[in-house]
């Protein structure tokens, strides 16, 4: 899975990791995974680097970070 792979290594290189996602199910594994998870509009003030791994474009947007 390419979003274990992305966030196990930033974490390895000692990033702090939130996993923004909207499946229940997937929101669930990470935190098992022992990863933060919440919303973007949350994640987006207290974040540095994004990385969207779905290949959709409106996943990060103008207004996450007009706050």
């Amino acid at each position: 899975m390419v979003r274990k792979g992305l966030s196990h290594a930033a974490q390895g290189m000692g990033a702090n990791v939130i996993i923004t996602e909207v499946d229940p199910l997937k929101a669930l594994e990470a935190v098992m995974d022992g990863y933060r998870v919440m919303p973007m509009a949350e994640a987006a003030p207290v974040g540095d680097f994004f990385c969207t791994l779905t290949g959709d474009i409106q996943v990060i947007r103008k207004e996450h970070f007009s706050g």
